[in-house]
């Protein structure tokens, strides 16, 4: 018999023991502890388009413009450090 085989037997054993309103707790404990034990898989969601429409399109060289505004950022905090 493995362990768990064991415990359930025991637990078996000491549940008829327990007077009615205790096996509502036991009950009660045992849902919380399945709920917190069960972690449900993460579904994967396609996010395949999600930018359509948005005004992106509109930009001819989106490449060049995240280069040209980075530069502009930087040439703009350096130049904070300057006054």
């Amino acid at each position: 018999m493995t362990t768990k085989e064991l415990y359930k037997i025991e637990i078996m054993k000491e549940l008829g023991l327990l007077p009615e309103d205790s096996l509502k707790n036991v009950k009660l404990y045992i849902e919380f502890i399945l709920n917190k034990s069960s972690k449900k898989p993460l579904k994967s969601v396609n996010l395949k388009g999600i930018w359509n429409g948005s005004g992106f399109e509109k930009v001819g060289n989106l490449d060049k413009e995240i280069k040209k505004m980075r530069k502009d950022i930087s040439e703009s905090i350096l130049n904070k450090g300057n006054l």
